[in-house]
C-alpha cells in the first residue's frame, strides 16, 4: 500500500483569474488521481501566509509532504521552508517563480531533498521577468560554477535541484505537458518508496 503523502498546493497572484490555462488544476487533479492528498483548504492564495502555515502545522509530525507553487505561489517555498525549519519537505516543484514577488527571497534551505525549478529563459512582454526567477540553495555545490539549465547537489548533499527551462513557454508555465508529466512521475515515484 503506498504511504501517505501530502500536497501543499499554492497558486499564483491573481488565481485561477490570472491563470485561464489551469495548468495547476490539472496538476493537482492528477496527484489526487494518484492518491496524494492534497491539504485543504487547497488551493491557497500566495497572499495568505499565514493560513499555508497552519495548514503545514497541522499535518502529522513526519509527514511526507510535497509542493507545487506556480508564480508567486512558487516563491513562497522559500519562506515556508524558514518560518517551519522542522517539516523535511520530500519534493518541491516551483513552477516559473517570478521576479515581481520574490524580494528578500531566502535560498531553498536544506529541508528540502529534491527540488524541480521550472523556469523560462523567454523574456516575456510586457513584463520580462514573469517566470525568470531560480532561487539558489542556501549552501551551492561546492566548486561548481551554477549555470542554467542543470541539476546539483547542494546545501551539504541534503539538496537536489534541477533547474529546468520551459524556454519559451510562457508565464505561468503551469499547463506545459512535459512539466505535468515530470511532477507527476516524481509523485508516483515517492508514493512507491
Amino acid at each position: 500500500m503506498p504511504k501517505a503523502v501530502h500536497c501543499i498546493d499554492v497558486l499564483g497572484w491573481g488565481g485561477w483569474q490570472l491563470d485561464p490555462a489551469g495548468g495547476q488544476r490539472v496538476i493537482i487533479q492528477r496527484l489526487r488521481e494518484l492518491g496524494v492528498a492534497i491539504v485543504p483548504p487547497s488551493p491557497f492564495d500566495p497572499g495568505d501566509f499565514g493560513g499555508i502555515l497552519a495548514a503545514v502545522r497541522k499535518l502529522p509530525p513526519g509527514a511526507c509532504v510535497i509542493y507545487v507553487g506556480d508564480s508567486c505561489g512558487a516563491c513562497r517555498f522559500s519562506w515556508l521552508q524558514q518560518s517551519l525549519p522542522a517539516v523535511e519537505w520530500r519534493y518541491a516543484c516551483l513552477i516559473q517563480p517570478s521576479l515581481y514577488c520574490n524580494a528578500g527571497c531566502p535560498p531553498i534551505q536544506a529541508n528540502a531533498k529534491e527540488v524541480d525549478v521550472f523556469y523560462t529563459s523567454f523574456l516575456t512582454w510586457p513584463l520580462p521577468g514573469l517566470g525568470s526567477y531560480k532561487p539558489k540553495p542556501q549552501v551551492p555545490p561546492p566548486q561548481t560554477r551554477m549555470t542554467y539549465p542543470g541539476s546539483y547537489i547542494c546545501n551539504d548533499g541534503k539538496t537536489a535541484i534541477n533547474y529546468l527551462d520551459q524556454r519559451i513557454h510562457v508565464h505561468p508555465g503551469d499547463d506545459n505537458v512535459g512539466t505535468q508529466g515530470r511532477i507527476v512521475a516524481n509523485a508516483k515515484q515517492i508514493l512507491s518508496e
